[in-house]
């Protein structure tokens, strides 16, 4: 994974930056937690294929708080010395709405598709120590 990681992450910088490396990453001990859960289950309007199926729509409000949490980089910058960049106590507050469609022409758990949405703008905060 962090193979993978530090490979997407490369791909995605500026020529300055020669190359960034992932050196620590700590998600924390705290749990997200959700509330306000509200679920409606609806027969879709469009029937492209035979079959049963419903689509179940569930709305929540996602949080958490991680004082703990420390996402570290070393970044490489040419012509300087090499600098370590961490994103560090993370807190997210989001609306989200979760829709799943489920088929009886899928195997097992019947799950035909799943969509995450944001239903407003989330709350971030977080802070940079380079």
């Amino acid at each position: 994974v962090k193979k993978l990681l530090e490979m997407e992450l490369n791909k995605a910088t500026p020529a300055i930056i020669e190359k960034i490396t992932l050196e620590e990453c700590t998600f924390g001990s705290d749990t997200p937690k959700i509330k306000g859960i509200k679920t409606k289950v609806v027969e879709p309007t469009c029937r492209m294929e035979s079959g049963k199926q419903k689509k179940i729509i569930i709305d929540a409000i996602f949080s958490i708080d991680a004082p703990d949490f420390e996402f570290k980089m070393g970044v490489d910058i040419s012509l300087l010395p090499k600098m370590t960049a961490a994103l560090q106590k993370i807190g997210i507050h989001a609306s989200v709405r979760i829709t799943a469609l489920f088929s009886d022409k899928v195997p097992f758990p019947g799950i035909k598709s799943v969509c995450v949405t944001m239903t407003e703008r989330p709350d971030l905060t977080f802070n940079v120590e380079l």
